[in-house]
């Protein structure tokens, strides 16, 4: 499962998971129709290259609805064995030009999504014994840049999350990693 995948990079993880041999479902960061729209795209990829999925049209704040997903994949494609947080958006923006609402939506979008589908899949794959969960994270944690002070935030919660959530899941069976992003080109 690839949550957020509707970016560059969800994309091409999810690819690359299909290309592998893994089914591979994908969900939005938000519900959006724009969004689900790159997600049944994305999906159509890993159809191509044999594979079988889902894509869900979701809120990732949302822990009820990541919830009801991830049971409903569960049921009609399997256990799920690997997560990939790819909710990796930046909001690039001076902080003395930035409201509490948009920092809220910050840490919502970019760590709050992280925790409520780990703890969604997680759970599950602590019942199995058995699972991986990768999250995406910026170099913007550690390295800071102007006007990334919002986004360096998220990851810094993020990468602590991981860090602590790997420790707490790995002698159940479930490895938690962080996949360190740079700077990238947001073009396809």
């Amino acid at each position: 499962l690839v949550t957020g995948a509707t970016g560059p990079l969800g994309r091409a993880l999810a690819v690359a998971l299909a290309d592998a041999g893994a089914d591979v479902s994908v969900t939005t960061l938000s519900d959006d129709a724009g969004e689900e729209t790159e997600a049944n795209s994305i999906l159509n990829e890993c159809w191509s290259l044999g594979r079988k999925g889902e894509a869900k049209r979701i809120d990732l704040t949302d822990d009820v609805a990541v919830d009801a997903a991830v049971g409903e994949l569960e049921q009609s494609i399997g256990p799920i064995s690997i997560l990939v947080n790819a909710t990796h958006r930046a909001n690039i923006k001076p902080v003395l030009e930035s409201s509490l609402a948009e920092w809220e939506r910050e840490i919502a979008r970019n760590a709050t999504s992280v925790f409520v589908a780990s703890q969604a899949v997680g759970r599950r794959m602590l019942e199995r014994g058995n699972g991986r969960i990768v999250n995406l994270v910026s170099v913007l944690h550690d390295r800071g840049a102007p006007n990334c002070s919002l986004f360096g935030a998220s990851q810094g919660a993020v990468l602590g999350f991981t860090k602590s959530l790997g420790l707490e899941w790995g002698r159940g069976g479930v490895t938690v990693n962080a996949l360190g992003i740079g700077f990238y080109d947001d073009v396809e």
